[in-house]
């Protein structure tokens, strides 16, 4: 009987002590997996900052910290890319959007001085020939009561047969548009003609 107590309390003592190491071997292995756990919570809010990880002998545990620290150096790295071509994007946004309101103001200046000109001044459109804008004093000038009446007209319309110089006014019109387009401005005196017949130079 006194044997079998004794075996008992030995075997006790013996599965306490196994108890105590597997407790120990657990928080060995518990600590790095917290923190690695914790770690992975903060990049979750964006918060890359490396922090210091906690030792371990277990091999798996630190191929699981060196696998988490390069997947940290990644996310951090994609972020900063992330926000740098957000900046990029918002200065982009900013910048097209002040050059859109500096168009309107000068599109809005423009159309101010075009419609309020006393100087007649029309639109060529130079792949059909035709007008497709003019102002006022354009369709004064013609002889035409509206600017919509203008619209759709061509040189040939408003101009005599013949230039000054006895150049057909079809031919003169292609010349003088295809110098415009090769050079940006050119000066010509022009002969005209009203729907009434009346010509000018």
């Amino acid at each position: 009987l006194i044997g079998v107590g004794f075996l008992l309390t030995g075997l006790a003592a013996l599965l306490l002590l196994v108890a105590l190491f597997a407790r120990q071997q657990a928080k060995r292995l518990a600590r790095p997996l917290e923190a690695l756990a914790a770690a992975s919570e903060r990049i979750a809010k964006l918060d890359f900052q490396a922090a210091p990880m906690e030792p371990s002998d277990i091999a798996e545990v630190g191929q699981l910290a060196a696998a988490h620290e390069k997947m940290r150096a990644v996310l951090q790295a994609d972020q900063q890319q992330i926000a740098w071509q957000e900046e990029t994007l918002r200065k982009q946004i900013e910048a097209l959007r002040a050059a859109d309101e500096k168009i309107r103001e000068s599109e809005a200046y423009n159309k101010v001085l075009f419609s309020d000109s006393s100087i007649p001044l029309v639109v060529l459109d130079p792949e059909n020939g035709r007008f497709i804008d003019c102002n006022q004093a354009a369709a004064n000038i013609y002889g035409i009561s509206d600017i919509a009446s203008v619209l759709g007209l061509t040189p040939a319309d408003v101009s005599a047969p013949v230039q000054y110089d006895g150049t057909p006014t079809s031919q003169a019109v292609e010349w003088k548009v295809q110098q415009a387009l090769e050079r940006g401005v050119v000066l010509f005196e022009w002969r005209h003609r009203r729907l009434d017949g009346t010509e000018w130079d």
